[in-house]
């Protein structure tokens, strides 16, 4: 995580062929529920749900990467690294008009000019440094 803004990835969403209509259950279904682009959202509130006024970027299908450089960084005068704090939520967009939701995903942001480094680790190592293994981004149908 920088001062800059977090960098966020996820994995590719891979939705479940659920028909929207008789002429796609006879097709399978597939066409409608295939991922056409990635909404990243913001909110300092972590219960946020997404709307227009917390869509940050609009990436293509093949993108599973995003950093938020319009993050505002944690005030120099703090006196906690990370004080400032956002939640994003990631929607995959269907083919279809499907919005898949993935849970949101709290994340701090540090000191202007600052970077903390993370480390991967095992889920093991993980659970052991912050008391919680690791945090995965899976999409769901929003209703």
């Amino acid at each position: 995580m920088h001062s800059t803004g977090p960098e966020l990835s996820w994995p590719e969403a891979k939705p479940e062929a659920k028909p929207e209509s008789k002429s796609a259950a006879k097709s399978g279904g597939k066409a409608g529920n295939k991922v056409v682009a990635y909404q990243v959202h913001r909110s300092s509130r972590a219960d946020f749900k997404p709307t227009t006024a917390t869509l940050v970027a609009t990436l293509g299908k093949d993108t599973t990467r995003f950093k938020d450089t319009t993050a505002e960084p944690t005030p120099a005068r703090n006196a906690a690294e990370i004080g400032r704090h956002y939640s994003y939520r990631v929607l995959a967009q269907t083919k279809g008009g499907r919005l898949l939701g993935s849970p949101a995903l709290r994340v701090g942001v540090p000191k202007s000019g600052h970077t903390l480094r993370v480390v991967k680790a095992d889920s093991a190592d993980a659970a052991r440094v912050s008391g919680v293994s690791g945090t995965a981004l899976t999409f769901r149908g929003n209703r």
